[in-house]
């Protein structure tokens, strides 16, 4: 039985990590980011189970659960989370050729980076590239920050038009919504995963196969419809009810959230 658990939930993991590892490489997010902000979410969540089933979060506690060493522990502990990002960031390989075009005098002029040859062995792009991100190719480096905004191809090679590595320029507030809405679904799954029957939350969902393309864009647009409309009627009663309630609010008040997501095996199947 443990056994079978343990591959539902690796199989659970993996489906949702190649949506989000998909997404993360989409805007030139490294494995090292990854791999150090789950070390630090392991020690977090890790250190608040032993705190709340044994009182005390012992760094040998915690890493007796997370598999993680007590000195790895003791150093995540103390790891702000920005911090921690930004030094991971730091690391990309993009960073650092962006870093030597601009401080290396082989690729600069008194601070001014200069136009670099793509055919040139040395003070070329290639130079860069072997010297500062030598496990990438250059063309995959060029095609990189060229959609980053960060070169422009000119007469005599490369022009680098962006000092900042900001893949994409996707605003803040889109990707917020990739970790707030996501994480309210998955925690009420995990919740009614584990809590009594008769305590679940509403979790339910429509779906059938076969569509002509014609019907799936009839239905979204339907189903865009309905939705909207379930929407302002549960927005409509919660503003009533805060109005009602308005002599009782304070710092016990509780959130709540209901949300209406649309998938297609189109949207799946984009890369």
């Amino acid at each position: 039985m443990v056994h079978e658990t343990l591959l539902s939930l690796q199989r659970a993991a993996r489906t949702i990590l190649t949506q989000l590892v998909r997404c993360w490489l989409r805007h030139g997010v490294t494995y090292g980011v990854f791999s150090e902000l789950t070390r630090q979410i392991f020690v977090e969540q890790g250190h608040e189970l032993v705190q709340s089933s044994q009182g005390k979060a012992t760094a040998s506690a915690v890493a007796a659960i997370t598999g993680l060493s007590r000195k790895e522990i003791k150093r995540l502990r103390e790891v702000e989370e920005e911090a921690l990002t930004l030094a991971a960031l730091s690391r990309g390989r993009a960073v650092r050729v962006l870093a030597g075009w601009t401080t290396d005098p082989r690729f600069n002029i008194d601070g001014k980076p200069q136009v670099l040859s793509l055919d040139a062995l040395d003070g070329g792009f290639r130079a860069l590239v072997e010297g500062y991100a030598c496990d990438v190719t250059p063309v995959s480096m060029l095609n990189l920050l060229e959609r980053a905004g960060c070169i422009e191809y000119v007469m005599g090679g490369v022009a680098l038009m962006r000092n900042a590595y900001l893949p994409m320029a996707t605003p803040a507030e889109r990707l917020d919504i990739l970790g707030t809405d996501t994480t309210e679904l998955m925690a009420s799954i995990a919740y009614n995963i584990s809590c009594p029957s008769d305590q679940r939350v509403f979790q339910r969902k429509v779906s059938t196969s076969g569509l002509s393309i014609e019907a799936l864009r009839d239905f979204q647009n339907y189903s865009n419809e309905k939705s909207q409309q379930l929407l302002e009627d549960y927005d409509q009663w919660l503003a009533d009810r805060l109005a009602q309630d308005d002599q009782l609010h304070d710092d016990r008040g509780h959130g709540v959230s209901v949300g209406i997501y649309f998938y297609s095996d189109i949207i799946g199947d984009q890369k």
